[in-house]
């Protein structure tokens, strides 16, 4: 058993073909592996691409241009695979919303001001391979729900202040 089974090895974001930001906890070739499968990749898609010759898995999810991309051993969970994706692509169209700030010339030119998200994200997924789209899913809906109920009784709140405020001026 290497020290990669069952991890995510290698995390990239770029535009077309210019890697706009990488990263990788462990050593070697990664982006010389990972550059020629970009230009297979499907715009406004998502796929995963066995790589033989090193017993790994390209995963990428492209969209408005943006690839998103990680190498994983083959034990590494699909699911967990697509729910770190993507984790990836929101922070990043948070963080560059409708791809301001993006400079797509160079390789790397985003490296300086996403590297340690992009490794955030990386490490969080690679310590929780339990976490899936689908848990990220019902953990959002979780959350609107509870949001929700959070306006509702505020409102009910208000309402009630109000009546008291009405009983307050009566009571004077």
């Amino acid at each position: 058993m290497s020290q990669n089974d069952g991890k995510i090895i290698y995390a990239l974001i770029a535009y077309e073909n210019v890697i706009l930001c990488e990263y990788s906890s462990f050593t070697g070739a990664f982006r010389e592996t990972c550059r020629p499968y970009l230009s297979k990749v499907q715009v406004g898609g998502q796929a995963a691409i066995r790589l033989e010759e090193n017993e790994s898995i390209l995963y990428y999810l492209n969209s408005n241009n943006i690839t998103y991309l990680i190498m994983t051993n083959t034990s590494y969970q699909i699911s967990s695979a697509i729910g770190c994706l993507q984790s990836i692509q929101k922070e990043f169209e948070e963080t560059f919303p409708n791809n301001n700030g993006v400079k797509t010339n160079k390789d790397l030119c985003l490296n300086d001001q996403f590297q340690e998200k992009l490794s955030m994200k990386y490490n969080f997924f690679n310590e929780h391979p339990e976490v899936t789209s689908e848990s990220i899913g019902r953990l959002a809906d979780q959350m609107n729900q509870y949001k929700d109920d959070i306006t509702k009784a505020s409102g009910l709140l208000d309402e009630r202040n109000e009546k008291l405020e009405v009983l307050s001026v009566k009571s004077e």
